[in-house]
């Protein structure tokens, strides 16, 4: 599993040239967790990207993240913290069924529904949901992404993920600078 933690990557370096490209929203995102301003923007560093990123994605650190997007968190036993790859505030118009039971979402799960992980819990949605978070692939594998924790097929569903926040972050920095031009 290295396709969603190489995009990850590639979200942070590119939060990083933002950043230090004086990217206001970028910034301000960086202000919820670091003393910046305009003028530290040189001080930005590629660990406090990456940091944000793992905070965006609902995991407490880099770490966190990278241990999830490794496939290093399946322990026998243990409930693993999917965090919130797999969801963006966009999606909340969208949410169908909330489970904090696996067992109890894989029952509600029907033919045109798909099972998606949050955290410690469990989100059951329709194909819209999908869209928005960059999935379009609608032929998921048993309409669960969660029983196909950890493989390359999950890798290549949360890269997919990753790759659809870096477009949307490089699209909204070409509008700001276009903007910026007029």
């Amino acid at each position: 599993m290295e396709h969603a933690l190489k995009q990850a990557k590639s979200l942070a370096k590119l939060l990083l040239k933002e950043a230090k490209s004086g990217n206001a929203d970028i910034l301000k995102r960086l202000k919820k967790y670091y003393r910046i301003d305009v003028d530290t923007k040189a001080n930005v560093k590629l660990k406090m990207c990456q940091h944000l990123v793992a905070k965006d994605t609902g995991l407490a650190d880099w770490q966190q993240l990278h241990e999830l997007l490794s496939a290093q968190q399946r322990r026998e036993g243990e409930k693993i913290n999917f965090g919130s790859v797999f969801h963006t505030s966009g999606c909340d118009r969208f949410l169908n069924k909330w489970f904090a039971n696996y067992a109890e979402a894989k029952n509600a799960l029907t033919q045109h529904s798909y099972l998606v992980p949050y955290k410690h819990q469990f989100i059951v949605v329709k194909e819209p949901y999908l869209t928005e978070i960059g999935i379009q692939d609608k032929q998921l594998q048993n309409n669960d992404l969660v029983t196909v924790y950890p493989s390359e097929y999950w890798d290549m569903l949360a890269a997919k993920v990753f790759a659809h926040k870096r477009t949307n972050i490089m699209d909204s920095a070409t509008k700001a600078r276009a903007s910026k031009a007029l």
